[in-house]
């Protein structure tokens, strides 16, 4: 981890905290990689959804590019403090602009419930939703949620380590989902359940 709030960090208004924060990572496996027509239409809704993300209350920064070379794969950006970009094992597809083929995020949030009101309301709700029309079905985890303290930056090497950690020991303090989260201290919190109903709520 990085303890700076610089380069690459797309940041929320919300006030500075010494409290510790959630990280909060995301990777799924896109069926074809960015440029096929079937993605396009995700491929659209992204720079909403982070947008949608960045004005959520409890939002605190994301990953974002420092470069401006569009015409590169992401692993051959410059994402500034976050780190290169890396990805969980159980990545199998391509490094270059053509052959990538997973959708990730990093980022940090003041609270559990602002990660949690975020993921099962407004544009990102729609988008998962609709996964299954963008992404193949995986066995694995697709996301991952830990702790750190305030002023840290997660690092994208880091975020792929969590979220085999995961699929490796369960949920644990150290690397675990909104189905069975730990509070600051590692203390669980009360289960809450990701089912979402017919109209697309949060069953909890």
């Amino acid at each position: 981890m990085t303890e700076q709030r610089a380069a690459g960090a797309k940041t929320g208004a919300c006030e500075v905290t010494a409290k510790p924060l959630v990280a909060f990572t995301t990777c799924a496996y896109l069926k074809e990689p960015y440029g096929h027509p079937s993605i396009d239409s995700f491929d659209e809704l992204t720079e909403l959804v982070y947008a949608e993300a960045e004005g959520s209350p409890g939002f605190i920064a994301r990953a974002d590019y420092v470069d401006d070379n569009v015409e590169a794969s992401d692993f051959d950006r410059d994402w500034g403090v976050w780190g290169p970009l890396a990805t969980p094992r159980f990545y199998a597809g391509g490094t270059t602009a053509t052959t990538y083929s997973a959708a990730q995020t990093l980022s940090l949030w003041r609270d559990l419930e602002s990660v949690r009101r975020f993921v099962y309301s407004g544009l990102h709700l729609h988008a998962l939703k609709n996964r299954h029309t963008w992404f193949r079905k995986s066995n694995v985890p697709t996301y991952a949620i830990w702790w750190v303290s305030a002023g840290t930056i997660p690092t994208w090497t880091e975020a792929g380590q969590r979220i085999e950690l995961l699929a490796d020991l369960g949920p644990t303090p150290t690397a675990f989902d909104l189905r069975a989260a730990f509070d600051a201290e590692g203390a669980p919190v009360e289960p809450r359940s990701e089912r979402l109903s017919r109209n697309g709520e949060d069953r909890s």
